[in-house]
């Protein structure tokens, strides 16, 4: 058995497409999901910036891109694969195993990433993770905040 377990948010790289945008096919699904989603998804993933990729509402639909395109590029049988996904990767693992289409995945998280987005401008937000530390120092910094 095979397990694949697609990534959240924050695992974007510039040029990430390029290396699965060899054969028609997967040039055909990035076209498919550019006009799905309302943005070029091919030219984000293969020339845009790290910052321009890191922008939720571009981030979440080329993710999942990435992670449909990747799939039929390795040419997987679900029968014996169990996926997984992180955050936005749940859409894409949905749409792996069958739960909903490839343009319903696209089409969910294009629309998830534009709200997200748009929420995000109203209020000053951040993330944090902590990686070890004292638990104690932990909790101090974070009564602080």
């Amino acid at each position: 058995m095979l397990s694949i377990v697609t990534p959240g948010q924050g695992s974007q790289i510039a040029g990430m497409l390029s290396p699965w945008l060899v054969g028609d096919q997967n040039i055909k699904l990035t076209n498919l999901f550019s006009s799905v989603a309302g943005i070029d998804l091919g030219e984000l993933g293969t020339k845009a910036s790290q910052d321009e990729i890191t922008e939720t509402d571009i981030a979440q639909p080329l993710l999942t891109t990435l992670a449909l395109i990747s799939a039929n590029a390795l040419k997987l049988k679900k029968r014996k694969i169990v996926f997984a996904g992180h955050s936005v990767g749940e859409f894409s693992s949905c749409s792996l195993a069958g739960y909903f289409s490839a343009t319903d995945a696209i089409r969910l998280v294009a629309t998830r990433g534009k709200a997200m987005a748009m929420a995000a401008t109203k209020n000053a937000t951040g993330m944090s993770a902590i990686l070890g530390g004292d638990k104690n120092t932990v909790i101090n910094q974070i009564l602080k905040t």
